[in-house]
């Protein structure tokens, strides 16, 4: 009871946050909840977010609840590429980390189907944790997924020199990363696994006794992994940091005893093997021979400990109310930083802060020797609060959070548009501001109750007398009426560029610069992604193009509906005079043959498409992975086809117009067969269905 009692107190917290913020502004949920940085100084974050968000110029929209989010900043801050994954339900990312290539590696939890690009995976149970790998530009390269009995989450994770993973969350009753199941000694437990560069677990263990045992934090250092959380035991909640090597061998664990419940929220290292343990506490703490007493609601703890598990000394962040500290960083010279929330005010080492009202941010830098090098605020008379922090090799700091109405930063001040932001900002060594920006926050003109008056928009760029040239690698624009750039994309190899979620009241301006690819006196016309005309664009005198569109072709440009749709172009890739390839493929979960609604909308494309063209034949091929036994995989390839096939007859197409055929593990894509180790997304390449259109 006392742990839930605990547990529901920073709760409440969160919630009376939430509900002042929605009492008079729009609903909208996002957090950064990690950051990293490469050698380059480009900062890469992950949280979730919901709604229709803007991360500068650019916009993304929730698919369900809570979505998933990646970003890449700039140096400058200036945002490059946002990627999302979600599903209809809530989905969060926890933490994120970078290895010596620029691949980047998150960690969270889903619910049930989520989509991540074009791979669909599902959560064990309604709740499951996964962690995920992507390539520099942000494309999936693979995916563990837990399944479990009850939920699972991940809270972190680190990676090492030869790219490996060490990563850790929480799980219910039982739970298994591929062959290595856990079950709980208890209601909760936490997990600890490892997981190799292409994406295999390696080894996963549990964490935990009896009670209610949870891990939040890890890091990683010169072959050390310190995990810290919380267990309960006989009723008692203590914080602990464990040290474990790296084939997770325990080489010691340290407890932080409390008369009331104590949580081990974060740990960072240094290169010489030490680490500083912070988290919370109600009542006295004992932590080695020192003893804190409490002098408000929660208070802060924060102890360096040595390669050999001793206390070295501890420190007091205090105050009269709330103290909560949720993201913590080191730098090369091993100084601490530390950021999260408190109400009233907060002190250590006879430094002190207050708050400008409601709930404010701090952050704080300490040395090694536990000496507070700064403490400072930000905030305004609503809620704030710091959820990241970040250090790179120049000493700078970077912090994330979030606000409500307006936030200041020194002599900086952001204002929300939408009631309420994600701000993002850089410190120098000394402590002084950089820059500061608005990371990302609600779109200001959304209408949360007209979600219909929100499209998106499809386009191509063609050249030439006969306007048969494809515009390729053009830069594209999005503006506002007043010049703002809201969006810019890029066309692709067909000529075909989109912009998403974009507000159709308004009035926008599409805008491209001068391109060396296209000739001085060629004439350039938009068009649908079907090849239908809208019209010739005007040059100016440095060859520049601007169109407005106007709203019959806002219509014009959107999705067009399910069943009336027409598969673009580049779906199709010629084999022969009378044969097409459709490049679209539908993919399956393990085992399955259901069609899930990505799959249904897609087929409903090819359906529209067959429909125009009654002259051409479809040939429908499903194949399985290697996983089962021949005879079963072929049985569940020709189920496969057939669902297909009964889906578009149902639909109205012709059965004599369709082959279908099942192939079973026959023809893999790639090199996962029999006993070849692989991970889950490389399996899911080969679990697909595939599509042939001949002229008869």
């Amino acid at each position: 009871m006392k742990f839930k009692f605990f547990l529901s107190l920073l709760l409440l917290l969160f919630i009376n946050i939430c509900l002042i913020n929605g009492q008079s502004e729009p609903t909208f949920s996002g957090e950064i909840t990690g950051k990293t940085i490469d050698a380059k100084g480009n900062l890469y974050t992950t949280g979730y977010f919901s709604g229709i968000v803007r991360f500068g110029h650019l916009t993304l929209r929730s698919t369900g609840g809570e979505d998933i989010f990646i970003a890449k900043y700039d140096p400058s801050g200036r945002a490059l590429w946002v990627s999302k994954a979600g599903g209809d339900g809530n989905d969060a990312s926890r933490a994120i980390c970078l290895d010596k290539d620029g691949n980047t590696y998150i960690t969270g939890e889903i619910s049930g189907k989520t989509n991540f690009g074009r791979f669909v995976v599902t959560s064990g149970g309604s709740v499951g944790a996964f962690v995920a790998k992507f390539n520099p530009s942000g494309d999936l390269l693979w995916i563990q997924v837990s399944k479990n009995k009850g939920s699972s989450w991940g809270s972190a994770l680190q990676v090492d020199g030869e790219k490996n993973v060490y990563a850790t969350g929480a799980f219910e009753n039982e739970i298994a990363f591929e062959n290595s199941p856990l079950n709980s000694n208890g209601n909760l437990d936490g997990y600890f696994l490892k997981i190799s560069p292409s994406g295999k677990v390696v080894w996963a263990n549990k964490l935990g006794n009896k009670g209610e045992d949870r891990a939040y934090s890890i890091s990683y250092n010169n072959g050390n992994i310190f995990i810290a959380g919380q267990e309960e035991n006989n009723g008692v909640i203590n914080a602990y940091l464990s040290k474990y090597s790296s084939s997770a061998a325990l080489q010691w664990s340290l407890k932080a005893e409390s008369t009331s419940p104590s949580l081990g929220k974060l740990v960072v290292s240094d290169v010489n093997g030490n680490s500083f343990f912070i988290g919370s506490f109600y009542g006295e703490l004992k932590i080695g021979n020192n003893t804190l007493k409490n002098s408000g609601a929660s208070d802060i703890f924060l102890s360096k400990i040595n390669s050999q598990g001793k206390v070295e000394w501890v420190k007091h962040l205090a105050g009269a109310g709330y103290e909560i500290a949720l993201s913590s960083a080191i730098d090369k010279d091993a100084n601490i930083y530390i950021t999260g929330s408190y109400t009233d005010s907060i002190s250590i080492n006879g430094n002190s802060i207050y708050s400008n009202g409601g709930e404010d941010a701090f952050y704080t830098k300490i040395s090694p020797e536990g000496k507070c090098l700064w403490l400072k605020n930000i905030g305004n008379r609503k809620n704030d609060v710091g959820t990241s922090i970040l250090t790179d090799n120049f000493l700078n700091c970077y912090l994330a959070g979030r606000y409500t109405l307006s936030a200041h930063f020194d002599k900086q001040t952001l204002t929300a548009k939408a009631g309420n932001a994600v701000y993002m900002a850089k410190l120098n060594s000394k402590g002084s501001f950089e820059w500061v920006i608005n990371a990302f926050e609600p779109d200001p003109n959304f209408d949360f109750n007209a979600n219909a008056d929100y499209v998106d928009l499809y386009a191509k760029l063609m050249y030439g007398k006969d306007s048969k040239n494809s515009l390729i690698n053009q830069i594209v624009k999005l503006e506002d009426n007043k010049g703002e750039v809201l969006m810019v994309t890029q066309t692709d190899d067909y000529g075909d560029f989109s912009f998403k979620n974009v507000n159709a009241k308004e009035k926008f301006n599409i805008v491209l610069e001068k391109n060396v690819n296209l000739p001085s006196d060629a004439p350039l016309f938009i068009a649908t992604q079907t090849g239908v005309l809208l019209k010739e664009l005007s040059r100016d005198k440095n060859n520049n193009f601007s169109y407005e569109i106007l709203p019959a072709e806002v219509k014009i440009l959107t999705i067009i509906p399910e069943d009336n749709a027409e598969i673009k172009i580049k779906n199709f890739k010629k084999s022969s005079e009378n044969e097409v390839s459709f490049t679209e493929n539908i993919l399956y979960e393990s085992g399955q043959s259901e069609l899930d609604m990505e799959a249904k909308k897609m087929l409903n494309k090819l359906f529209a498409t067959l429909k125009q063209n009654p002259t051409y034949k479809l040939e429908i091929y499903s194949h399985t992975d290697s996983r089962g036994d021949n005879e079963s995989n072929l049985k569940l390839s020709e189920k496969r086809a057939g669902q297909v096939k009964d889906y578009l007859v149902k639909k109205g197409l012709e059965t004599q117009r369709i082959i279908s055929k099942g192939f079973g593990e026959s023809q893999l894509l790639n090199r996962c067969k029999d006993d070849v180790d692989c991970s889950e997304l490389e399996h899911q390449y080969n679990r697909r269905t595939e599509f042939k259109i001949k002229k008869v």
